[in-house]
């Protein structure tokens, strides 16, 4: 089981494809590429939640909340593929 937490990031969607990213170059480095595919995880889970305690920016001109996800994921490699001829 692989347990990471990506960086921040100002939408939700961005904070789940940091965590995966994270998973991603965990699993790489620890079992090789072969189990980096988060699609092909097991027992795949994520948590987000907002990361910001206040609001960051220039008040009333840009205004952002960040989030960061935590996820935890088993590695598994692809399957093989049968080919019909």
């Amino acid at each position: 089981m692989i347990s990471v937490v990506g960086s921040q990031f100002v939408t939700p969607g961005g904070a789940t494809t940091s965590a995966e990213r994270a998973f991603m170059e965990r699993a790489r480095y620890t079992w090789g590429e072969s189990y980096m595919d988060v699609d092909n995880a097991k027992d795949y889970a994520i948590r987000c939640s907002r990361s910001s305690v206040g609001d960051v920016g220039i008040k009333g001109l840009v205004e952002a909340v960040f989030y960061r996800c935590e996820l935890k994921a088993r590695p598994c490699r692809a399957p093989f593929e049968s080919r019909e001829k």
